[in-house]
């Protein structure tokens, strides 16, 4: 049996608050990497970044990805763009 690694970023949008996590269409980190900062383009905010986990890497690798400065809308942009597949429905 086969198994295929499925990459999640985690948005945070506020301090304090708790992270929303997003499924990405990626098949390697590279692509889930590139995916996360392409979403976030026309995105802004000081507060606003997402994190996204390699947990098949050796020490699970993370990487952070910043919005530019100024007011931000991620997740709002996140859940107009990013349906869910039929692996990430609860």
């Amino acid at each position: 049996m086969e198994t295929h690694t499925q990459y999640f970023c985690y948005v945070y949008d506020a301090p304090g608050r708790t992270p929303q996590m997003f499924p990405l269409e990626a098949d390697s980190f590279t692509e889930a990497i590139q995916e996360t900062q392409r979403m976030m383009l026309d995105e802004s905010g000081a507060e606003v970044f997402a994190e996204i986990w390699d947990s098949s890497a050796v020490g699970q690798a993370m990487i952070r990805v910043d919005a530019l400065p100024g007011e931000g809308g991620l997740l709002r942009s996140l859940r107009r763009a990013r349906p869910f597949s039929r692996f990430s429905r609860p």
